[in-house]
């Protein structure tokens, strides 16, 4: 890799523990050019090499991938009335893996800003090919959830490569604050696409580790501060030893 498409050393997160992490202050303001012209988006933000682990890549899927974003294509979608666009950037195979595509994506961006489109690059915050993320972080098995039993989570049963992300743990969110700063450092995206909150709903692959288990604690701990509102609600529960609920995989919910 060269010194283009080396990500930015991994530091301290700035939220180390996310679940208990409290907002200080307003959210910065807005940056000027989201109101000042209309957001209308093109995207198309599967990685070529996503595309072909995944296993519907197309024979000629290499000619296709070079089209999409090439100076033809940037020139229709501003004739169409596009002001932005999404591109690939993060599907979770870790910066050290994906020297040439970073490469690609910031000739995307930099063409892209030069024809007056806004980039918008794509990252998926849930999952994670641990195989090729060890390369820069060796501890990333550490970082994966553990469903009710015991065993890291795959985001879907046709992808088991692919493997969920614990946000409680300190090195997954130095991981993720890397990807974004990246980015908006280096690449020079103007936003940031992120994907894949919504599987966490599943109860079942809720993540068990001892820091979800933790934080599970001080939030009914929160939610209930006194003897008298545990035992209105529950009975009666020993919230030091509480665990989150049991949820047989593919089973109703209790």
């Amino acid at each position: 890799m060269t010194a283009s498409t080396t990500p930015a050393s991994r530091v301290e997160p700035l939220f180390a523990f996310w679940p208990l992490a409290e907002p200080e202050g307003p959210p910065p303001p807005r940056v000027p050019w989201t109101t000042e012209t209309p957001l209308c988006f093109v995207g198309g933000w599967e990685p070529l090499s996503f595309r072909q682990r995944a296993g519907y890549a197309w024979t000629d899927e290499e000619a296709a991938f070079a089209e999409e974003f090439s100076d033809r294509a940037l020139d229709e979608y501003r004739r169409l009335g596009a002001t932005s666009i999404v591109i690939p950037y993060a599907k979770g195979f870790g910066h050290a893996a994906t020297g040439s595509e970073l490469a690609q994506e910031r000739d995307i961006i930099e063409r892209a800003h030069a024809k007056g489109l806004r980039v918008a690059v794509y990252v998926r915050v849930d999952a994670l090919v641990p195989e090729t993320v060890r390369d820069e972080a060796p501890d990333v098995d550490q970082w994966l959830t553990r469903g009710v039993d015991g065993r890291p989570n795959v985001y879907h049963p046709q992808q088991t490569w692919r493997r969920r992300v614990c946000y409680s743990h300190p090195g997954a969110v130095a991981y993720l604050e890397s990807v974004f700063r990246y980015a908006v450092e280096t690449l020079k995206a103007d936003q940031l696409h992120l994907d894949g909150y919504h599987v966490a709903f599943n109860p079942a692959s809720t993540c068990r580790c001892p820091r979800c288990v933790e934080s599970y604690r001080q939030w009914l701990k929160r939610r209930y501060p006194t003897p008298e509102a545990v035992r209105r609600a529950f009975g009666m529960l020993r919230i030091d030893a509480a665990e989150p609920p049991w949820f047989e995989p593919g089973g109703p919910l209790p």
